[in-house]
């Protein structure tokens, strides 16, 4: 029992699941490989198969029926097994640290999906019909190599944190805003050089990392962006912030380290919920900051 448990602990905090039912990991609902799951079919609910020097997914991985969550993290898996799509009632899927370079059409039927972890891969592309996983509620791609944003992204209304930071993208589609459930976004180590206008319409946004990308400018658009609590622009090739950032009420986190910036915007002392300011290698002024730490002080500020 106690073993049982023990592993259950670690399969959380190894394949980076945040929320689940503890009942999943009831004894005799965890299984390691797919053999000894196998006569227990109709009651495996977890597989987990990390780190076991797979190749491919093997194909009796279909005989498991009732899977809600299966991770084949840490392995050198080149593509998966389209029949693994046949597992409908799968909610969340790991293949962290793989040798992917694409995801197969079947990958839609997983329409109860909720969580798919595919970073450190080597993805391209995604299938046309990826939008189709209505339920997919967080998606990371980071450490990939995609260069064109994947369309079909676009499609996932449910998707609440999405992650691909480390990638190759330069462009955002125009019809990013339709992703209106979004709470959480990493797009940092890109090449992306702008944000299209319907980016700010993601009006439920709290944390958004665009670190090391190549913006030079942010729209008036920004200040629609209320929920925002962090923002990170770090390492960007930004001059000036437009006064609308002030508009960001409840903004905790700001940083702006290694833009040439030489001037913050007039009414930053109305971030009131400002806790962190972080600016260090800009271009501002000993003027400029000394008047910044003036307008924020209860702001804990890096200049």
């Amino acid at each position: 029992m106690k073993g049982a448990i023990s592993a259950a602990l670690m399969f959380i905090a190894t394949c980076g699941y945040a929320q689940l039912d503890t009942n999943y990991f009831a004894p005799k609902r965890v299984y390691y490989s797919i053999e000894e799951a196998i006569p227990h079919k109709d009651s495996a609910i977890v597989l987990v198969m990390r780190g076991k020097g797979l190749v491919e997914i093997p194909q009796d991985v279909v005989l498991l029926k009732e899977l809600r969550m299966a991770s084949f993290m840490k392995n050198s898996i080149v593509e998966i097994n389209p029949s693994l799509c046949e597992l409908r009632h799968l909610k969340e899927l790991n293949f962290r640290q793989n040798q992917l370079t694409q995801l197969p059409q079947e990958m839609s039927q997983l329409v109860a999906l909720e969580r798919l972890q595919l970073e450190k891969n080597k993805i391209q592309t995604l299938p046309d019909n990826f939008g189709q996983l209505k339920n997919l509620r967080t998606l990371q791609l980071e450490e990939n190599n995609l260069s064109a944003f994947p369309a079909a992204i676009c499609q996932l209304s449910a998707l609440r944190s999405f992650v691909f930071d480390h990638n190759k993208i330069s462009t955002l589609p125009s019809d990013f805003g339709h992703l209106t459930n979004l709470v959480s976004i990493n797009a940092g180590y890109n090449l992306i050089e702008s944000l299209p206008s319907s980016f700010y319409a993601l009006n439920q946004l709290i944390e958004l990392n665009l670190e090391y990308n190549t913006i030079k400018s942010l729209s008036k658009g920004i200040g629609n962006l209320k929920s925002l609590k962090t923002l990170v622009l770090t390492g960007n090739q930004l001059e000036s912030l437009p006064e609308w950032v002030c508009k960001l009420e409840n903004l905790e986190l700001l940083t702006l380290s290694g833009n040439p910036i030489t001037r913050l915007p007039k009414n930053i002392h109305k971030l009131k919920n400002l806790k962190s300011l972080i600016a260090l290698d800009t271009k501002m002024s000993n003027q400029e900051k000394e008047r910044i730490k003036k307008a924020l002080p209860a702001c804990k500020i890096m200049l």
